[in-house]
């Protein structure tokens, strides 16, 4: 089994982050494309990490990795709060259309 340099795994956990803000701001902006297209690459990238961050970690390298985690579990937690939302307000833009598409077949 290949060995992986902590920089190797720092480097894909700050890429989650960064991932993670740009789906954020893709939520919020209503860009569903980028969002679903960072998510991807994010799924990719922890599915790496998945099977090759099997290391001991220590010191000042576990601090960073468990802040990076914690700051992806929040954002990912903000993402869920904005999308839910936006479900939401959808559901009800539908319900108000099927509404009106039964008023306008019952009065032709």
């Amino acid at each position: 089994m290949t060995t992986i340099n902590i920089t190797v795994l720092l480097e894909r956990y700050e890429a989650m982050r960064m991932l993670s803000r740009q789906m954020l701001k893709a939520t919020l902006d209503e860009n569903w494309d980028d969002l679903i297209s960072s998510g991807n690459v994010r799924s990719t990238i922890a599915e790496f990490l998945q099977h090759k961050d099997v290391i001991q970690w220590d010191g000042v390298s576990a601090d960073r990795k468990a802040e990076m985690i914690r700051e992806i579990l929040e954002l990912d937690n903000k993402i869920r709060e904005v999308a839910v939302r936006h479900m939401d307000q959808l559901h009800g833009k539908i319900g108000s259309i099927n509404t009106e598409i039964k008023l306008k077949k019952a009065y032709e």
